[in-house]
């Protein structure tokens, strides 16, 4: 077995040695000679696009569309309303001037603000409005409660398996 495994790589090798320095044929209609190159794939001219979906479900909903002139140039939106009544919409543009985007949201927490070239317009109360609407949070509270356990007497008997099969054959004792 090893000497049948030593001559299956010794002839593996050997035909490896042989086919350097040689032109492989492409067998195709073109009678195309492979150097081996790596060609590069064809530039297609820009293509505008549109593209749209919206999903609906108990959690909420989300939808997004977006709109490209097809030299790089994108601009749309997006939303997410969750089922609890918060809202965001995101409208952005990304160009030769970089990415920027508006962010409108009625998020608790948030302010309006615009760092890093977003602009974000806040409907909500600030964190610090908040506190003073809603008061600080209420600590947690525990209750004691007492636990009665019956202590009965412990069923230790254990049932034994009962096989009637072995191997596969089904052998009935009576």
């Amino acid at each position: 077995m090893k000497a049948l495994v030593a001559l299956a790589i010794v002839s593996m090798a050997s035909g490896q040695i042989a086919l350097q320095g040689r032109r492989v044929v492409v067998p195709n209609n073109l009678n195309v000679i492979n150097s081996g190159a790596y060609v590069a794939a064809q530039n297609y001219a820009p293509t505008p696009y549109e593209f749209a979906y919206s999903s609906d479900d108990v959690e909420g909903s989300h939808s997004a569309q977006q709109t490209g002139d097809g030299n790089g140039r994108v601009q749309g939106s997006y939303t997410i309303i969750s089922a609890d009544g918060r809202q965001r919409t995101v409208n952005y543009v990304a160009d030769e001037n970089g990415y920027r985007a508006e962010v409108t949201t009625n998020e608790l927490g948030t302010e309006s603000k615009n760092p890093a070239d977003v602009i974000i317009n806040s409907s909500a109360i600030t964190g610090e409005q908040a506190a003073i609407q809603y008061g600080p949070q209420a600590p947690p509270t525990r209750q004691q409660v007492a636990v009665t356990r019956q202590i009965g007497q412990i069923d230790n008997r254990v049932a034994l398996p009962s096989y009637g099969t072995f191997a596969g054959v089904n052998l009935v004792r009576g």
